[in-house]
C-alpha cells in the first residue's frame, strides 16, 4: 500500500466518524418543517369520537417519543417527554381540541402536524412549529 492510499483512507473514515456526530448536534431548525405525508387530517379526526381521538392521541405520541429510532435528535424528545410527564390523554386530548378550535382555518392539514403544534405550544415551543405544504 502507498502512503497516499493509507492517507486517503484515514481521512474517509476520519469523515464517517465526524460527520454524522456534527449532525447529531444540530437539534434546532432555523425554518419551519414541512410534511406532505400524513394519515388523518383535522377534518377526519373531528370526524371520530372521543374515544378514538385520545387513542389516536396515544398512539401518535408514543409515536413522537419514540422517534429517536429513525434518527430524531434525543435532545428534542427528551424536552418533549419533559413536557409531557404526568399527563393524561384525557389532557392531551384537550391540548389538541383548544388548538383546533382556535385554528379551524387548518383542519385541512395533515393531524400529525396539528397534534405536534398544539403540544408544542403548549410546552412553550420547545421546537419549530410545522406547517404542511
Amino acid at each position: 500500500m502507498t502512503p497516499r492510499l493509507i492517507i486517503t483512507g484515514l481521512v474517509f473514515l476520519g469523515l464517517q466518524t465526524c460527520i454524522p456526530a456534527f449532525a447529531q448536534t444540530n437539534t434546532t431548525a432555523r425554518h419551519a418543517i414541512t410534511s406532505p405525508l400524513y394519515f388523518y387530517t383535522g377534518n377526519a379526526y373531528l370526524e371520530k369520537t372521543n374515544s378514538s381521538q385520545q387513542t389516536y392521541l396515544a398512539g401518535i405520541i408514543d409515536g413522537f417519543l419514540g422517534a429517536a429510532i429513525f434518527g430524531a435528535p434525543e435532545g428534542s424528545i427528551t424536552q418533549l417527554n419533559s413536557c409531557l410527564k404526568g399527563k393524561r390523554t384525557n389532557q392531551l386530548h384537550a391540548i389538541v381540541a383548544r388548538y383546533l378550535r382556535e385554528h379551524p382555518e387548518r383542519w385541512d392539514e395533515p393531524m400529525s402536524i396539528l397534534t405536534f403544534n398544539a403540544v408544542n405550544a403548549s410546552c412553550d415551543g420547545f421546537y419549530p412549529f410545522v406547517k404542511s405544504d
